[in-house]
């Protein structure tokens, strides 16, 4: 099994802009936006991280809002 470091994922992944509407996984989903991580929990939720700076997070059959990594650097 692969890991990955928060330390090496914040090299791989850009600060997402603060100032800009945090786009909607459509979106995302839309422009191709490139998976740096996916990763399935124990629970079976879902984190996937996009090459743009931002994550989502998949719970039982929905889809919380797509994050700033910035917020999650924090």
């Amino acid at each position: 099994m692969n890991f990955i470091t928060l330390k090496e994922l914040k090299k791989m992944v850009p600060v997402a802009s603060e100032f800009k509407r945090v786009p909607g996984l459509k979106k995302i989903l839309e422009d191709g936006i490139e998976v740096i991580l996916r990763k399935q929990m124990e629970n079976h939720a879902e984190v996937v991280v996009y090459k743009n700076g931002y994550v989502s997070y998949h719970a039982h059959e929905r889809c919380a809002s797509c994050v700033s990594y910035q917020k999650i650097r924090r």
